[in-house]
């Protein structure tokens, strides 16, 4: 599945120290596809014709969001 996927993927960044330790890659997963999943929903359901252009700020601000809570502190 997807969500596997990604949370493999943040854990492998934990292990190389650029996501925090305490982080819960699971629902960090949940987060990020649970949003492009409700987005992609809506569109379709709406019927609303978007260019894949138009989406790439919404993915960037969702991750650069999320990433703020996962990224290692600095001391």
């Amino acid at each position: 599945m997807i969500n596997e996927a990604l949370a493999a993927y943040l854990d492998a960044e934990e292990r190389l120290g650029r996501v925090r330790e305490d982080a819960d890659s699971e629902a960090a997963a949940a987060m990020v596809l649970g949003a492009c999943y409700q987005r992609a929903f809506f569109r379709s359901y709406l019927g609303e014709d978007v260019p894949v252009e138009g989406e790439e700020g919404f993915v960037d601000s969702i991750v650069q969001t999320l990433m703020r809570s996962l990224s290692p502190t600095e001391e």
